[in-house]
């Protein structure tokens, strides 16, 4: 079972990074001369930091999704109402909002998946050697991350609509106020949804 959980694993962080990789060289952040040089320099960096991580936390997921997050950070800020009236920032952005924000929900969705790989192979070998029968224990897992699947796909789905609207919103003139507002329920609904998970997982 292991091998196919590893691979899973690998597959998804590694079209994450290349996904908000794509996302940070798409930013005004991303300033270069030599386009190759740049591309090599930064990716060098970033490779560094997440073997100083796995050295940390003992596992390259977490410094994965760092990494991830700090490439797709430029993008996100680029259309934060809330971060250019507190902050003042100025950085632009290639992609739309929307593309911006199903591209960063998807990178979130594929790093949520690989972390659960990660932990059902160590229920999975939990199990087994506590000398379960490993059928039973492979079923048990398959269905655990079927479930988890499903719950992920329709918070995906529910993410997906809330990005469209606030396509709708983002294209709207609005003051702090409304930003402050946007961001308030942006923050309620995604609050929720991480409740809503955790109640149905228990059940």
């Amino acid at each position: 079972m292991r091998e196919w959980t590893l691979s899973g694993r690998i597959v998804l962080s590694s079209l994450a990074y290349v996904l908000s990789f794509i996302m940070f060289i798409n930013t005004s952040v991303f300033t270069y001369e030599d386009f190759k040089t740049s591309l090599i320099t930064v990716n060098v960096i970033a490779f560094i930091f997440i073997g100083m991580g796995y050295v940390i936390y003992k596992t390259v997921l977490a410094p994965i999704f760092f990494a991830c997050m700090f490439f797709c950070a430029p993008s996100v800020m680029a259309y934060s109402k809330l971060g250019k009236a507190i902050f003042d920032i100025n950085v632009t952005n290639k992609f739309d909002s929307l593309v911006t924000a199903v591209l960063f929900l998807t990178i979130i969705s594929m790093l949520l998946l690989a972390g659960k790989l990660k932990k059902a192979e160590g229920e999975y070998l939990s199990m087994i050697s506590d000398g379960a029968d490993e059928e039973d224990v492979k079923l048990i897992t398959i269905n655990s991350l079927k479930v988890y699947l499903a719950f992920l796909v329709g918070i995906y789905s529910a993410a997906i609509i809330a990005a469209v609207t606030g396509f709708v919103l983002l294209n709207l003139e609005g003051s702090f106020t409304i930003a402050v507002i946007t961001a308030t329920l942006g923050m309620a609904m995604f609050s929720g949804c991480a409740f809503y998970i955790y109640k149905k997982w228990l059940e």
